[in-house]
């Protein structure tokens, strides 16, 4: 009788290992296609399949950092301040604060690389390139409208065209910016996250030595000279950015 159980067990056993055989060997075979569709068709519909790219950059505002947003409340709270006494001092004072704006903007902007999600964004539907872009299209546009409305305001007390104003207050934040995007290239840059606020500073100290210096450059006769300037520079910053991105893909592939 004994024998007769082991044998019965040795027969289950096999019967259970031949399932199992041929389990996997026929999950290797293609899915019946009716199946499949009719699977498909009754899952459930992502809300990530729903988003598009514009949709994508509009939902990437809520993961702006609260810094980010505090030192765009802080700048226009300063500029508020300083315009009913504003004279040419203050319009070269608010330039030198521009540069802590963009330290902001490249923090933001670098935040995948210093937190270590650059591998997994990297393989999501909207990549690390994408992501990047859409964090530098908001917070720059942040700036930018900032500064813009700060330069029709001053236009009004001060008699400098706005595209002037705008241009003066652009180019220091710009200048930082592209410090800031070539320091993240070399290996110092990387090591130190906040290397960016050494290209701050040393872009406010050119700022205030300009004043004292050479004070003629921000009148009228050289407001073509800004302008130039700002525009040059808006190509520097994001010809260096998309390198910076391709970069650290690069990286990414290589390791």
């Amino acid at each position: 009788m004994k024998s007769t159980g082991i044998t019965d067990r040795i027969g289950s056993c096999d019967e259970q290992m031949t399932d199992l055989l041929r389990l996997g060997f026929t999950a290797n075979e293609p899915p019946d296609e009716k199946r499949k569709a009719e699977l498909i068709k009754g899952l459930p519909a992502g809300r990530a399949a729903k988003i598009s790219l514009p949709g994508m950059v509009v939902r990437q505002i809520r993961y702006i950092r609260p810094v980010s947003r505090i030192a765009a409340i802080l700048f226009l709270a300063i500029a508020l301040m300083a315009i009913p006494n504003l004279n040419n001092d203050s319009l070269w004072a608010l330039a030198a604060c521009t540069p802590f704006l963009a330290v902001a903007a490249d923090l933001e902007v670098r935040r995948s690389y210093r937190y270590g999600m650059a591998e997994i964004e990297c393989t999501t539907r909207f990549s690390l390139r994408s992501i990047a872009y859409a964090r530098f299209l908001l917070v720059g546009v942040l700036y930018f409208a900032i500064m813009l409305i700060l330069s029709v305001i001053i236009h009004r007390f001060v008699q400098i065209r706005t595209l002037i104003v705008f241009s003066g207050l652009l180019v220091p934040y710009l200048v930082t910016m592209t410090g800031a995007l070539l320091l993240e290239r070399t290996a110092y840059g990387r090591s130190a996250p906040y290397s960016s606020f050494a290209a701050a500073g040393l872009t406010a100290a050119g700022v205030f030595l300009a004043r004292y210096f050479v004070p003629v450059i921000m009148q009228v006769q050289y407001g073509s000279l800004w302008e130039a300037s700002a525009v040059f520079l808006t190509v520097c910053v994001i010809t260096l950015f998309g390198g910076n991105v391709k970069m650290q893909e690069a990286e990414i592939l290589w390791n």
